[in-house]
């Protein structure tokens, strides 16, 4: 198990909203939600178990990570 921080999808997870939490906080495999922000600025939450483990992504643009 690593941190979030450790992950390359630790670009999707949304500093401002989850402040004061950081990617170096949260474990890969955990099934706490966290705010996530897409490439195209779509906002969702999403635990970093299923965006790491189950490569879920942006439910606006498909789902696709």
């Amino acid at each position: 198990m690593g941190w979030l921080s450790d992950h390359p999808l630790v670009a999707d997870f949304d500093s401002a909203a989850n402040h004061p939490l950081t990617p170096q906080e949260v474990a890969q495999q955990s099934n706490t939600k966290v705010h996530r922000v897409c490439g195209s600025g779509h906002r969702w939450p999403a635990s970093p178990d299923n965006r790491v483990s189950m490569g879920s992504g942006c439910p606006d643009c498909g789902g696709t990570p």
